[in-house]
């Protein structure tokens, strides 16, 4: 019953924030959204309710508690070629391994930047438009995290997060805060839900104040088994809601909300190998893919995951590598 009163809590929240007004940046925070791990992303993103490595500081913090042993990850992506490169990394810690202390701490970072921003202005003599300089754009996210078992079926977990951009010689900075809950009610079934910027973050440039809206995701997720075969079939599902006026840029909207639908697969054998599969719904479908490798050396595991994410538009496609070691 407690379970249930936490995660009505969490939804009523979400729902109190519908009516935000509609002055906020709409895709302010997008920038946060692709997450961490080449992991998750060859699910589709459908990794709340999963959130069990060394990226659950991002996804769902409550997660961290499931983490087995300290972990870091780190990935690259490049996207649209090399226009836009996409840095980030989580780290995880257990600080108490029996159930009545089991705590967990862990960090996070992201980096999205663009080179070569051309800046334009026009020529005095001719009045023409011309290229007047180049500039670079990079948007920082930095989150300290920490998580808590409750019970045998609830963990909780939330994240302080220092945001910052910059363009040019224009920057503005600010933080927030991201909370999340994890259920585990029956057998392996697990649900996961989480409130990004949950106060709604503020950045604040020179001349304005720019706002994030909160971010809303709820998952379910359930590993089946094939003891015969050493394998283990993850199956995700996931929404994504928010309240920034998308509408037609989403799979579904009413009003100023609107929701976004993400599937994910992921097949281990012998946990070592691993070969994934995700959609991302929105004003379009995205398919994405991915291969995942472990790697025992004694007490420590190396981790290689690759995901791949085709682009439409005849823009060049995504390629996400992250390495991980378990130790």
């Amino acid at each position: 019953m407690k379970s249930l009163w936490i995660a009505c809590a969490i939804l009523l929240v979400l729902i109190s924030v519908q009516d935000a007004d509609a002055g906020a940046a709409k895709y302010g925070g997008e920038f946060l959204a692709t997450g961490i791990g080449a992991r998750a992303l060859g699910m589709g993103g459908a990794f709340v309710a999963i959130a069990d490595d060394a990226s659950a500081s991002y996804w769902n913090p409550a997660g961290m508690i499931y983490v087995s042993r300290r972990e870091i990850v780190l990935m690259h992506s490049e996207r649209f070629g090399d226009i836009v490169n996409y840095d980030a990394g989580g780290f995880v810690q257990q600080l108490g391994t029996s159930n009545s202390k089991r705590k967990a701490f862990g960090v996070s970072f992201l980096r999205v930047g663009v080179s070569d921003i051309i800046y334009t202005a026009e020529d005095p003599g001719s009045g023409r438009i011309i290229a007047d300089r180049e500039v670079s754009s990079a948007e920082w996210g930095f989150a300290l995290s920490y998580a808590k078992l409750l019970n045998n079926v609830t963990s909780l977990g939330g994240s302080i997060k220092l945001v910052r951009k910059s363009i040019g010689d224009d920057s503005g900075a600010g933080f927030g805060f991201d909370v999340g809950a994890m259920f585990k009610p029956w057998r392996r079934l697990s649900l996961g839900v989480t409130l990004q910027d949950a106060t709604t973050t503020f950045l604040v440039w020179d001349q304005t104040t720019e706002n994030i809206y909160p971010t809303g995701r709820l998952g379910i997720a359930y590993p089946f088994l094939f003891p015969s075969m050493k394998g283990r079939l993850n199956a995700a599902f996931q929404i994504d809601g928010r309240f920034e006026g998308r509408k037609t840029a989403t799979a579904y909207w009413i009003g100023s909300a609107s929701a976004d639908l993400r599937y994910g697969l992921e097949y281990w054998y012998d946990s070592k190998i691993a070969v994934r599969y995700g959609i991302e719904q929105h004003e379009k479908v995205d398919q994405m893919a991915g291969a995942g490798l472990r790697l025992p050396l004694g007490n420590t595991t190396l981790g290689l995951d690759y995901a791949f994410l085709s682009n439409a538009f005849n823009l060049d496609d995504t390629h996400r590598i992250s390495g991980s070691l378990i130790f």
